[in-house]
């Protein structure tokens, strides 16, 4: 552009910044909610309009010949876990958006295969008509904006190589620059490496829940196959479906009293025919009911507890029923019943 041009471009930068400023609430607020339907995962939303000298820098570049060209003035980004939230979100956006094909798509697919520059997908997207249509939006019906979409370490990648490499006009020796290329590449296969683990993860929690209905319990704790099995035999509320960040210590526990596999476990719930305490807070005061329940001189004397235990008056009733006299082991043992 020409000088003529770049003060032309400045004045309207100035003149459109707090509508740019209002659209890019908008559009961010919208991306979030659009996200938060869809239940995907994600790490962050945010938006940003583009400083002045930064706009002005970049119209002064020679691929553009007028201002309209530059088309991230207004720029949203999406931050994801992992690569498959990527992907569902970028097919929502594909889905609710204009997308400028041709200025937009993954500059990393266009690498070759011994190339590594860990980038994220980029889109220029404009308002459907339909939305256009809604009074909220009818303003921005011409209005375009940008939308990143990346994990949390293309992230990682994008902001230190931008900064410290892509925008710099720095030539840095060979050897930094194939450093460069070795993180990235590293980055590349954790994104992947994350992926297959919940994947993984994933997989077993399906599996642990088809063997719990098949009647398989012949497997070893852990808090999925516990939680399962726990969901499938007692009614807890949502929010008691929890070991309060104690799964280790209470399966260690139950391996101190002799509990090593979920069976074991079943086997006491069914020979005493336990039902739920209503006063358990969560799995781990629940698991410790049934180990009371079951011997509970064992439990005080042989499980080396992580927790100082208590007990609601109101569960008395619950555990003489079981012919556990609560009353009398807090006196032997010394915890509280209040």
């Amino acid at each position: 552009m020409n000088k003529m041009q770049l003060e032309a471009a400045a004045k309207t930068y100035d003149t459109k910044l707090n509508a740019n400023k209002k659209f890019c609430n908008e559009m961010q607020d919208l991306i979030g909610k659009l996200i938060e339907n869809a239940e995907v995962g994600v790490h962050s939303i945010s938006g940003r309009v583009k400083e002045r000298d930064n706009f002005i820098k970049k119209c002064q570049k020679d691929k553009y010949d007028d201002f309209s060209q530059i088309t991230d003035v207004v720029g949203i980004r999406v931050v994801n876990y992992l690569l498959d939230e990527v992907e569902e979100v970028c097919k929502l956006i594909e889905s609710e958006f204009i997308v400028d094909e041709r200025n937009s798509g993954d500059k990393s697919s266009e690498l070759n295969p011994d190339q590594f520059w860990y980038d994220s997908i980029h889109y220029v997207l404009r308002l459907k008509p339909q939305r256009c249509e809604l009074p909220e939006y009818i303003q921005y019906k011409d209005m375009v904006f940008e939308v990143q979409v990346r994990t949390l370490l293309q992230h990682t990648w994008a902001e230190f190589s931008h900064d410290n490499y892509y925008k710099s006009s720095r030539e840095y020796p060979r050897e930094i620059q194939r450093k460069l290329s070795r993180i990235s590449a590293v980055l590349e296969e954790c994104d992947i490496n994350f992926q297959g683990l919940y994947n993984d993860m994933k997989k077993h929690t399906e599996d642990t829940k088809t063997e719990i209905a098949e009647g398989n319990l012949d497997m070893e704790l852990d808090s999925t196959t516990l939680t399962e099995y726990l969901h499938s035999k007692f009614d807890l509320n949502d929010d008691k479906k929890t070991f309060d960040d104690f799964d280790k210590e209470v399966i260690q526990e139950l391996k101190d009293f002799g509990v090593n596999a979920i069976k074991d476990l079943d086997d006491i719930v069914e020979s005493k025919k336990i039902v739920r305490n209503q006063d358990s807070k969560c799995y781990t005061s629940l698991l410790w009911d049934i180990m009371i329940i079951a011997d509970a001189e064992k439990y005080f004397e042989k499980v080396e507890r992580s927790f100082i235990i208590s007990f609601e008056k109101s569960e008395v009733n619950y555990f003489k029923n079981y012919g556990v006299d609560i009353q009398a082991l807090s006196e032997k043992y010394g915890f509280e019943i209040h």
